[in-house]
């Protein structure tokens, strides 16, 4: 009786994998990029930033990964139709006309908890937050 349920498991595939993680799911259903892990608090950040950082979800990473982080989940976020509206020093802003008509925005940035040093180690943990809201209007390109 084993020797067919396992022929039939080899046949069928192997068991059901788990789901990889997905960020902001059924918002923008980003991907974990290698190289990253969720940090649900933020590095404790979420605490510091009070109702700012109300939606906000990170990934950690050591500090100098986070530029290129940032970067690769920007190219993720185009992929599902989120399109570049600009930036800060630390943040990358990405639009999208939702299926009403109206318009939201993808803030992604890296950071590092600035309580512990003002000046970060290359091994400092380090993040990338991010966060959709509403906005009023949409740019001319997420207009498309």
């Amino acid at each position: 009786m084993i020797v067919p349920a396992l022929a039939l498991a080899l046949l069928t595939g192997s068991p059901a994998q788990s789901t990889p993680p997905v960020l902001l799911p059924g918002v923008a259903d980003l991907p974990v990029v290698a190289g990253s892990a969720p940090s649900p608090d933020c590095g404790g950040m979420l605490e510091v930033m009070g109702d700012s950082g109300r939606g906000m979800v990170c990934v950690g990473a050591p500090v100098r990964a986070v530029n290129d982080l940032v970067f690769a989940y920007k190219r993720e976020a185009e992929a599902r139709g989120w399109t570049d509206s600009g930036g800060a020093a630390n943040a990358l802003w990405m639009v999208r006309r939702t299926a009403d008509g109206a318009c939201e925005r993808l803030t992604i940035a890296g950071f590092w908890d600035f309580r512990l040093t003002e000046r970060p180690a290359p091994e400092t943990p380090g993040f990338v937050g991010f966060q959709v809201e509403p906005v009023r209007s949409c740019p001319a390109a997420a207009a498309a």
